[in-house]
């Protein structure tokens, strides 16, 4: 008894392993976890610390202790926040957790921060070992990773079909175990060909069906898409993913949902992109963050210095700006850490509150620092660049600039061939930049959509993956796309990020236009070096403009820096218009391929919509399985499996009630038909068992009848598999 024990509650451990398992697939592809690892070592001990616990109860605080160990560390592996294991960590941790998770559950969405998410596996773990060791409640456990697979599916737009099958296979060998099933050899056999089938069938048959189902219910899913259904349930999914500029970078992709809420006012006579920083390490997920210092000592520059105010401009450009430049006033809804800036040569002449002397500039990100300034003054002259300079420039000398050249081994080959194909005819650096950007904006296989962005697959490379597998994206997915790709040719390039024009919503007294950006305008593209004349921004984003782009397809190269100045100036004027609309026409390209994309995502998401169809099937079912089998195979009865079915039949009457070893299986018949009220259809089975068994004697008439009758009174009882056993009365 007690090796079946403890065999019994080594396998209910492997069950919960095997569910965690299933469990993390989906979420390590959703949170970023560096060291997954621990979560498998930290959840194997606690499994182990939960078993010797349930086998050992009076040593209990033995287990417990080095479960409570090994969960603390684990946490402090996956959450270090730069402490040491000190009662420090415990109470930042405890602080951080608190923060963080308010913050989630008040804002919604379903990337956790990683302190909640890890702290939340942990203690699934502790949570499903109690439930299927302890309590013995498999059913719960499944149907708790169900529900999640279940959210991610709907809600992440991802297909969990694989993880679906393993979950259906799991509860079907467990719950042949707890009926006995496994103990015979034919029931192992019967066993694993019921799993092979659900494993190798299931996707076999929902493949046949998902071309039925879905042309039969495109007018339905059209409807409902139309209808804002699909938008409605991903944004309630999505509620944390909203645009706006934020500081961390390192994981993009995914769906975003715009968030209008004003940010700031510009005040100025043409429209212009506003870059708050620059980035340059990619690492095949996103853009490393960097650490800003925002002291006066060895890091952070001051600004140049006139008698008017403090002066910022590209330090890689060798150029002579326009003597006359124009205003540009910047208000901010609140006070922000970050300033965004139009392009040019800056003179800063006022800022609010304290003084333009309290602004420096952190060299690596180009960021302007602050304490939250609210309002800034500045005379903006526009970089003199025309296309017949760009045109006349040659290689770049390409000496430090490593950062900006790096391209990651995550980083397929098949990106640098794209990126040499489509440059091919190129002759020139800004004739391979615009081939790139022209790839990027006009080739129609690239879709523009904010809602329809998937996240990028666990183990794929982000540029990568939107170029050849998914090919719809918003601004991140194009500029970074722009820049990996001119790195492959040797060109230098880097990240820029802040926020497009905005819409004109007003004029101010002295007749400029006032531009309102809100955090739907959060906006990012690449920056490329062009030797004298700096870094330069580009725009490959489809339906979005760019005015310090040089537009001129045919200027005097020799001209002026007045005429060059007026130039741009003309042009962002009569660019304005096409970049106040840029959100609405990003949004135009949106809505017009919300129906492809929604469908496109919807025909595979009926392969697992049957799956979760299926689960739940078998999952309602489950309770009445075991009686189900017995009349399927109480049809089949012959004088040939008839010992072996009813010692199936026997099996299957231990939910109803266990036979005691000194019971007799006569007198255990009896007490079975009376709790059943089947009345004597058990016994009788037993004695024609007995006489063959034991006395030799073959039964000359199938008892089918009272096969079947004991199978229709367990059908109709309230006993299933999961209720509890060992209650002998």
């Amino acid at each position: 008894m007690r090796h079946e024990k403890a065999l019994t509650k080594w396998l209910a451990a492997v069950f919960t392993g095997w569910l965690l398992l299933i469990f993390l697939g989906p979420y390590l592809e959703i949170n970023a976890v560096t060291q997954p690892r621990v979560l498998y070592v930290v959840g194997a001990i606690d499994l182990a610390m939960i078993v010797w616990a349930s086998l050992r109860p009076k040593r209990w605080p033995v287990p417990v202790l080095i479960g409570a160990a090994s969960t603390i560390i684990g946490l402090w592996r996956l959450v270090p926040l730069d402490r040491g294991l000190t009662l420090g960590w415990a109470q930042r941790y405890a602080s951080v957790l608190w923060s963080t998770g308010y913050s989630f559950f008040t804002t919604g969405g379903i990337d956790m921060p990683t302190v909640l998410s890890v702290s939340w596996v942990l203690l699934l773990t502790i949570a499903l070992g109690l439930l299927t060791i302890v309590w013995r409640q498999y059913l719960i456990a499944a149907l708790a990773v169900f529900a999640y697979l279940t959210a991610v599916t709907i809600f992440g737009g991802t297909d969990q079909r694989a993880a679906y099958v393993q979950l259906l296979v799991a509860v079907l060998l467990m719950t042949l175990w707890q009926h006995g099933t496994l103990a015979s050899r034919n029931g192992r056999i019967v066993a694993l060909v019921l799993a092979a089938v659900v494993a190798g069938g299931l996707p076999l048959l929902a493949g046949t069906l998902n071309d039925r189902l879905t042309n039969a219910t495109v007018e339905v899913r059209n409807r409902l898409n139309d209808a804002g259904f699909f938008e409605k349930l991903n944004a309630y999914a999505q509620r944390g993913a909203r645009t706006g500029f934020t500081e961390n970078d390192e994981t993009l992709g995914g769906p975003v949902y715009d968030d209008t809420t004003k940010v700031l006012e510009v005040q100025e006579d043409d429209a212009n992109y506003m870059r708050v920083e620059v980035k340059t390490d990619y690492t095949g997920r996103g853009w490393n963050n960097r650490r800003l210092r925002w002291n006066r000592g060895a890091y952070g520059r001051t600004l140049g210095r006139n008698a008017t105010g403090l002066v910022v401009e590209d330090e890689a450009a060798e150029l002579t700006y326009p003597t006359h430049g124009t205003s540009v006033i910047i208000t901010a809804e609140t006070g922000h850490e970050y300033t965004p800036l139009p392009y040019g040569q800056l003179t800063i002449t006022d800022s609010e509150p304290g003084s333009w002397r309290d602004l420096y500039f952190d060299n690596d990100s180009e960021r302007l620092l602050n304490s939250g300034v609210s309002r800034m003054e500045m005379t903006q002259r526009a970089k003199p660049v025309t296309v017949a300079g760009l045109e006349a420039v040659g290689d770049v000398e390409t000496i430090g600039f490593s950062d900006e050249l790096a391209v990651p081994s995550t980083v397929p080959k098949r990106v640098r061939t794209l990126a040499k194909k489509v440059t091919k005819s190129a002759t020139t650096q800004y004739a391979k930049v615009k081939a790139v950007e022209d790839f990027l904006s006009m080739d129609p296989q690239f879709v523009y959509s904010k809602v329809d962005t998937p996240n990028t697959p666990k183990g794929r490379d982000y540029v990568d993956y939107f170029l050849f597998t998914s090919r719809i994206g918003y601004c991140d997915n194009f500029s970074t796309a722009m820049v990996i790709m001119l790195r492959t040719l040797g060109i230098p390039a880097r990240w820029a990020k802040g926020f497009n024009a905005g819409s004109v919503t007003g004029t101010a007294d002295n007749g400029q236009s006032i531009y309102t950006v809100t955090n739907a305008n959060a906006h990012s593209w690449p920056e490329v070096y062009f030797g004298d004349y700096g870094w330069l921004p580009f725009e490959p984003t489809p339906g979005f403009y760019n005015a310090a782009e040089p537009q001129a397809t045919a200027d005097d190269a020799a001209s002026s820096s007045s005429s060059a100045a007026a130039s741009t100036s003309s042009s962002s004027s009569t660019s304005t218009s096409s970049s106040s609309s840029a959100s609405s026409s990003a949004t135009s390209s949106s809505t017009a391929t919300a129906r492809t994309q929604s469908t496109r995502r919807l025909n595979g998401g009926w392969l697992i919509a049957l799956a979760i169809v299926l689960v739940l099937g078998l999952l309602l079912g489950l309770p009445k399985l075991p009686a189900l089998l017995l009349l399927v195979l109480g049809r089949g009865l012959t004088t040939r499996n008839f010992a072996g079915r009813y010692r199936w039949l026997l099996g299957t009457m231990r939910q109803v009630m266990r036979r005691s070893i000194d019971q007799s299986l006569q007198a255990y018949a009896a007490r079975v038909d009376a709790r059943l009220e089947s009345g004597s259809a058990l016994a009788r089975l037993t004695t024609v068992y007995e006489a063959q068994e034991f006395g030799g004697r073959p039964p000359k008439n199938v008892p089918r009848q009272e096969y079947r009758a004991v199978a229709k009174a367990l059908l109709h009882s309230k006993y299933s598999f999961w209720h509890q056993r060992g209650k002998n009365k």
